[in-house]
């Protein structure tokens, strides 16, 4: 906590408040320099740390349906694009959920009394209508998982997957059949990372804003994976 308060220039109650969350906890926004300098510190005082981009990351292979051979599955964008992923090349399994939002505007129509109305026709007419636009969003959580390994990161979007090929296996709900996928490739990538500390996070804002959570808080624990700190 005295580094954050020395290098990062933290009041102590607000550095211990960046170290409360369950890790992956986002410190601060810097410039590359400052954060290799503060990364770099606080490692060397025993609280590894990473300087992290994710807007640099390659945007993640959204997958629409998949086929699960012996040795490779294969994965099918929406643009018919093809990704075949071996199981022994899976470095990384990450489950987490994401947010759809839909916005919908409706109008409402109203009549009100109206006293000069009513002078104005003598009384034949003692209301006017006034119309007013109501918008609304509708935010629906939704499990997602992304796969990492030498093609980069495949995204798997509960609401966006055809199970169809699961077959015999296929459940009635979307979700167990999400759970379903990612149980048999966790069957088959033994060696694999598997991390679901994204579900437990739920889907908080990323702090300092940006982006969407799973995918950024995603990044930052592929960073991980892959300096050895999973």
């Amino acid at each position: 906590m005295q580094v954050l308060v020395s290098q990062a220039g933290f009041a102590p109650a607000e550095a211990r408040m960046r170290l409360a969350p369950e890790p992956p906890a986002i410190l601060q926004r810097l410039e590359p320099p400052a954060a290799l300098a503060l990364a770099r510190e606080l490692t060397r005082v025993g609280a590894p740390a990473l300087a992290v981009d994710p807007e640099a990351a390659e945007p993640p292979i959204l997958a629409r349906s998949f086929e699960l051979g012996p040795a490779t599955a294969t994965f099918i964008g929406r643009d018919g694009g093809e990704t075949e992923v071996g199981y022994g090349e899976i470095r990384l399994i990450l489950r987490g959920l994401r947010v759809s939002t839909a916005t919908s505007t409706r109008t409402e129509t109203t009549r009100k009394f109206s006293p000069g109305m009513a002078i104005m026709t003598q009384g034949l007419k003692m209301t006017r209508t006034e119309k007013k636009e109501i918008r609304s969003e509708v935010t629906t959580p939704f499990h997602s998982a992304v796969i990492h390994g030498p093609w980069g990161a495949l995204l798997l979007d509960e609401a966006e997957l055809i199970y169809q090929s699961l077959g015999p296996a296929l459940r009635p709900s979307r979700l167990e059949n999400m759970n379903t996928l990612v149980g048999e490739l966790r069957k088959r990538a033994r060696d694999a990372v598997y991390d679901d500390r994204l579900l437990r996070l739920g889907s908080r804002p990323v702090a300092f804003g940006g982006g969407d959570p799973f995918l950024v808080l995603g990044e930052i624990l592929n960073q991980a994976q892959l300096a050895k700190l999973l």
